[in-house]
Protein backbone atom coordinates (compact mmCIF):
# COMPACT_ATOMS: atom_id res chain seq x y z
CA UNK A 1 0.00 0.00 0.00
CA UNK A 2 2.77 2.36 0.91
CA UNK A 3 4.58 1.67 -2.35
CA UNK A 4 1.37 2.07 -4.37
CA UNK A 5 0.52 5.29 -2.57
CA UNK A 6 3.98 6.67 -3.27
CA UNK A 7 3.64 5.85 -6.96
CA UNK A 8 0.26 7.60 -7.10
CA UNK A 9 1.68 10.70 -5.41
CA UNK A 10 4.60 10.75 -7.83
CA UNK A 11 2.24 10.33 -10.76
CA UNK A 12 0.09 13.24 -9.54
CA UNK A 13 3.21 15.36 -9.00
CA UNK A 14 4.34 14.64 -12.57
CA UNK A 15 0.90 15.53 -13.91
CA UNK A 16 0.87 18.82 -11.99
CA UNK A 17 4.37 19.62 -13.22
CA UNK A 18 3.32 18.88 -16.80
CA UNK A 19 0.21 21.07 -16.42
CA UNK A 20 2.29 23.90 -14.95
CA UNK A 21 4.79 23.63 -17.81
CA UNK A 22 1.96 23.71 -20.36
CA UNK A 23 0.42 26.78 -18.69
CA UNK A 24 3.82 28.49 -18.77
CA UNK A 25 4.27 27.66 -22.46
CA UNK A 26 0.81 28.97 -23.32
CA UNK A 27 1.13 32.05 -21.09
CA UNK A 28 2.90 35.35 -21.66
CA UNK A 29 6.30 34.03 -20.54
CA UNK A 30 6.08 31.07 -22.88
CA UNK A 31 4.94 33.26 -25.76
CA UNK A 32 7.83 35.65 -25.22
CA UNK A 33 10.34 32.79 -25.06
CA UNK A 34 8.92 31.34 -28.27
CA UNK A 35 9.10 34.72 -30.00
CA UNK A 36 12.67 35.29 -28.82
CA UNK A 37 13.66 31.94 -30.28
CA UNK A 38 11.77 32.43 -33.55
CA UNK A 39 13.18 35.93 -34.07
CA UNK A 40 16.74 34.88 -33.14
CA UNK A 41 16.83 37.82 -30.73
CA UNK A 42 20.14 36.75 -29.18
CA UNK A 43 21.78 36.87 -32.60
CA UNK A 44 20.32 40.33 -33.31
CA UNK A 45 21.44 41.60 -29.89
CA UNK A 46 25.02 40.46 -30.56
CA UNK A 47 25.02 42.04 -34.02
CA UNK A 48 23.51 45.25 -32.64
CA UNK A 49 26.10 45.47 -29.84
CA UNK A 50 28.99 44.71 -32.23
CA UNK A 51 27.86 47.46 -34.60
CA UNK A 52 27.60 49.77 -31.60
CA UNK A 53 31.23 49.07 -30.70
CA UNK A 54 32.34 49.67 -34.30
CA UNK A 55 30.52 53.00 -34.19
CA UNK A 56 31.37 54.22 -30.69
CA UNK A 57 35.01 53.20 -30.29
CA UNK A 58 36.27 55.29 -33.26
CA UNK A 59 33.90 58.07 -32.27
CA UNK A 60 35.15 58.06 -28.67
CA UNK A 61 38.77 58.02 -29.80
CA UNK A 62 38.17 60.93 -32.15
CA UNK A 63 36.27 62.87 -29.49
CA UNK A 64 38.91 62.20 -26.84
CA UNK A 65 40.78 65.33 -27.86
CA UNK A 66 37.59 67.44 -27.69
CA UNK A 67 35.72 65.88 -24.75
CA UNK A 68 38.37 64.25 -22.56
CA UNK A 69 36.88 61.91 -20.00
CA UNK A 70 39.16 63.27 -17.32
CA UNK A 71 37.79 66.79 -17.71
CA UNK A 72 35.43 68.15 -15.09
CA UNK A 73 33.14 69.60 -17.74
CA UNK A 74 31.40 68.45 -20.88
CA UNK A 75 29.21 65.55 -21.92
CA UNK A 76 31.84 62.85 -21.29
CA UNK A 77 32.34 63.90 -17.67
CA UNK A 78 28.58 64.12 -17.08
CA UNK A 79 28.02 60.68 -18.58
CA UNK A 80 30.81 59.19 -16.46
CA UNK A 81 29.22 60.74 -13.37
CA UNK A 82 25.80 59.37 -14.33
CA UNK A 83 27.25 55.86 -14.78
CA UNK A 84 28.86 56.16 -11.33
CA UNK A 85 32.35 55.58 -12.72
CA UNK A 86 35.00 56.00 -10.07
CA UNK A 87 38.16 58.01 -10.72
CA UNK A 88 40.02 54.74 -11.25
CA UNK A 89 37.44 53.50 -13.76
CA UNK A 90 37.50 56.81 -15.64
CA UNK A 91 41.29 56.56 -15.84
CA UNK A 92 41.05 53.00 -17.24
CA UNK A 93 38.61 54.11 -19.94
CA UNK A 94 40.67 57.23 -20.70
CA UNK A 95 43.81 55.10 -21.14
CA UNK A 96 41.97 53.18 -23.83
CA UNK A 97 41.61 56.30 -25.97
CA UNK A 98 44.40 58.72 -25.13
CA UNK A 99 47.40 57.81 -27.29
CA UNK A 100 48.40 59.79 -30.35
CA UNK A 101 48.64 56.60 -32.42
CA UNK A 102 45.05 55.58 -31.69
CA UNK A 103 43.79 59.08 -32.46
CA UNK A 104 45.62 59.05 -35.78
CA UNK A 105 44.24 55.59 -36.54
CA UNK A 106 40.68 56.62 -35.70
CA UNK A 107 40.86 59.71 -37.86
CA UNK A 108 42.31 57.88 -40.84
CA UNK A 109 40.29 57.35 -43.98
CA UNK A 110 39.64 53.69 -43.14
CA UNK A 111 38.45 54.55 -39.63
CA UNK A 112 36.20 57.27 -41.01
CA UNK A 113 34.63 54.85 -43.51
CA UNK A 114 33.95 52.23 -40.83
CA UNK A 115 32.44 54.88 -38.55
CA UNK A 116 30.11 56.15 -41.27
CA UNK A 117 29.02 52.62 -42.22
CA UNK A 118 28.39 51.68 -38.59
CA UNK A 119 26.51 54.93 -38.01
CA UNK A 120 23.95 53.75 -40.54
CA UNK A 121 24.09 49.98 -39.95
CA UNK A 122 23.48 50.27 -36.19
CA UNK A 123 19.99 51.83 -36.31
CA UNK A 124 19.23 49.95 -39.54
CA UNK A 125 19.68 46.67 -37.63
CA UNK A 126 17.22 47.91 -35.00
CA UNK A 127 14.78 48.83 -37.75
CA UNK A 128 15.05 45.36 -39.32
CA UNK A 129 14.36 43.72 -35.98
CA UNK A 130 11.28 45.88 -35.34
CA UNK A 131 9.98 44.96 -38.78
CA UNK A 132 10.50 41.27 -38.02
CA UNK A 133 8.69 41.60 -34.67
CA UNK A 134 5.62 43.07 -36.38
CA UNK A 135 5.86 40.88 -39.49
CA UNK A 136 6.31 43.83 -41.84
CA UNK A 137 8.24 43.90 -45.14
CA UNK A 138 11.39 45.96 -45.39
CA UNK A 139 11.10 49.57 -46.46
CA UNK A 140 12.25 50.76 -49.87
CA UNK A 141 15.25 52.93 -50.65
CA UNK A 142 13.17 56.10 -50.26
CA UNK A 143 13.08 55.44 -46.50
CA UNK A 144 16.84 55.03 -46.04
CA UNK A 145 17.05 58.34 -44.18
CA UNK A 146 15.09 57.11 -41.16
CA UNK A 147 17.94 55.30 -39.32
CA UNK A 148 20.12 58.42 -39.50
CA UNK A 149 17.38 60.60 -38.02
CA UNK A 150 16.96 58.03 -35.24
CA UNK A 151 20.71 58.20 -34.54
CA UNK A 152 20.46 61.96 -34.12
CA UNK A 153 17.57 61.54 -31.70
CA UNK A 154 19.67 59.08 -29.67
CA UNK A 155 22.44 61.64 -29.30
CA UNK A 156 19.95 64.20 -27.97
CA UNK A 157 18.44 61.71 -25.51
CA UNK A 158 21.86 60.59 -24.25
CA UNK A 159 22.94 64.20 -23.78
CA UNK A 160 19.76 64.96 -21.82
CA UNK A 161 20.07 61.88 -19.61
CA UNK A 162 23.76 62.59 -18.99
CA UNK A 163 22.97 66.17 -17.98
CA UNK A 164 20.27 65.06 -15.55
CA UNK A 165 22.51 62.24 -14.30
CA UNK A 166 25.21 64.75 -13.39
CA UNK A 167 22.97 66.01 -10.56
CA UNK A 168 23.94 63.04 -8.39
CA UNK A 169 26.18 60.01 -8.65
CA UNK A 170 26.00 56.43 -7.45
CA UNK A 171 22.92 54.28 -7.09
CA UNK A 172 20.87 57.14 -5.63
CA UNK A 173 21.73 59.31 -8.62
CA UNK A 174 20.83 56.49 -11.03
CA UNK A 175 17.46 56.04 -9.34
CA UNK A 176 16.83 59.80 -9.44
CA UNK A 177 17.77 59.93 -13.11
CA UNK A 178 15.53 56.95 -13.90
CA UNK A 179 12.58 58.66 -12.22
CA UNK A 180 13.15 62.05 -13.84
CA UNK A 181 13.98 60.74 -17.31
CA UNK A 182 11.47 57.88 -17.55
CA UNK A 183 8.77 60.05 -19.20
CA UNK A 184 11.30 61.19 -21.81
CA UNK A 185 12.44 57.61 -22.48
CA UNK A 186 8.85 56.37 -22.81
CA UNK A 187 8.04 59.06 -25.36
CA UNK A 188 11.32 58.50 -27.23
CA UNK A 189 10.94 54.70 -27.46
CA UNK A 190 7.26 55.08 -28.40
CA UNK A 191 8.18 57.54 -31.15
CA UNK A 192 11.20 55.60 -32.44
CA UNK A 193 9.17 52.41 -32.95
CA UNK A 194 6.56 54.32 -34.93
CA UNK A 195 9.24 56.24 -36.85
CA UNK A 196 11.44 53.26 -37.77
CA UNK A 197 8.35 51.33 -38.85
CA UNK A 198 7.32 54.27 -41.05
CA UNK A 199 3.95 54.65 -39.32
CA UNK A 200 2.77 51.17 -40.34
CA UNK A 201 1.79 50.21 -36.76
CA UNK A 202 -0.75 52.15 -34.69
CA UNK A 203 0.44 54.27 -31.78
CA UNK A 204 -1.71 52.37 -29.28
CA UNK A 205 -0.25 49.03 -30.36
CA UNK A 206 3.28 50.36 -29.76
CA UNK A 207 2.60 51.71 -26.27
CA UNK A 208 3.23 48.43 -24.34
CA UNK A 209 6.63 48.09 -25.99
CA UNK A 210 7.52 51.67 -25.08
CA UNK A 211 6.52 51.20 -21.43
CA UNK A 212 8.32 47.86 -21.08
CA UNK A 213 11.48 49.11 -22.79
CA UNK A 214 11.58 52.29 -20.70
CA UNK A 215 11.17 50.27 -17.49
CA UNK A 216 13.91 47.89 -18.60
CA UNK A 217 16.29 50.73 -19.45
CA UNK A 218 15.62 52.36 -16.06
CA UNK A 219 16.42 49.11 -14.24
CA UNK A 220 19.48 48.61 -16.46
CA UNK A 221 20.71 52.11 -15.61
CA UNK A 222 20.47 51.40 -11.89
CA UNK A 223 22.24 48.05 -12.30
CA UNK A 224 24.96 49.76 -14.35
CA UNK A 225 25.65 52.20 -11.53
CA UNK A 226 26.31 49.24 -9.24
CA UNK A 227 28.56 47.00 -11.33
CA UNK A 228 30.10 48.93 -14.25
CA UNK A 229 32.79 50.85 -12.38
CA UNK A 230 34.00 47.76 -10.51
CA UNK A 231 33.96 45.66 -13.67
CA UNK A 232 36.05 48.19 -15.59
CA UNK A 233 38.67 48.46 -12.85
CA UNK A 234 38.81 44.69 -12.28
CA UNK A 235 39.23 43.88 -15.97
CA UNK A 236 41.69 46.73 -16.56
CA UNK A 237 43.91 45.48 -13.74
CA UNK A 238 43.95 41.91 -15.04
CA UNK A 239 43.77 42.26 -18.81
CA UNK A 240 44.74 45.84 -19.57
CA UNK A 241 42.91 47.91 -22.23
CA UNK A 242 41.38 44.82 -23.86
CA UNK A 243 39.65 44.10 -20.55
CA UNK A 244 37.95 47.50 -20.76
CA UNK A 245 36.78 46.63 -24.28
CA UNK A 246 35.29 43.37 -22.98
CA UNK A 247 33.32 45.28 -20.33
CA UNK A 248 32.04 47.86 -22.81
CA UNK A 249 31.03 45.09 -25.22
CA UNK A 250 29.16 43.28 -22.44
CA UNK A 251 27.45 46.53 -21.48
CA UNK A 252 26.33 47.11 -25.07
CA UNK A 253 25.10 43.52 -25.36
CA UNK A 254 22.89 43.87 -22.29
CA UNK A 255 21.67 47.28 -23.50
CA UNK A 256 20.78 45.72 -26.85
CA UNK A 257 18.99 42.83 -25.15
CA UNK A 258 16.84 45.25 -23.15
CA UNK A 259 16.06 47.38 -26.22
CA UNK A 260 15.13 44.42 -28.43
CA UNK A 261 13.47 42.38 -25.70
CA UNK A 262 11.20 45.28 -24.80
CA UNK A 263 9.83 45.29 -28.33
CA UNK A 264 9.19 41.53 -28.25
CA UNK A 265 7.45 41.66 -24.88
CA UNK A 266 5.43 44.71 -25.90
CA UNK A 267 4.25 42.99 -29.08
CA UNK A 268 3.27 39.87 -27.11
CA UNK A 269 1.30 41.96 -24.60
CA UNK A 270 -0.49 43.69 -27.48
CA UNK A 271 -1.36 40.35 -29.08
CA UNK A 272 -2.73 38.85 -25.86
CA UNK A 273 -4.67 42.00 -25.02
CA UNK A 274 -6.34 42.33 -28.42
CA UNK A 275 -6.27 38.74 -29.59
CA UNK A 276 -4.79 39.91 -32.88
CA UNK A 277 -1.96 38.41 -34.87
CA UNK A 278 0.05 41.63 -35.24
Amino acid sequence: MTSAGTRRRLARARERAAEAAERARSGTVGSVQSRIRDLAMTHHALVFSALGMVLFVPALISLATLLPLGSDHGLAARMAHHLALSAEARAAVRDLFNTDDTVRTATSAVGAVFTVLAAYAWPAELQRFYQAVWGLPRLGWRQLWRPLVWLGSLVLVVATVATVGALAGGVAGAVLTAVLCSPLIVVWVWWMQRFLLAGRVRWLALLPGALVTAAGLAAFSVATSVYLSRAIVWNADRYGPIGVVFVLMSWLTWFSTVLLGGAVLGHTIHQRRTGSAG
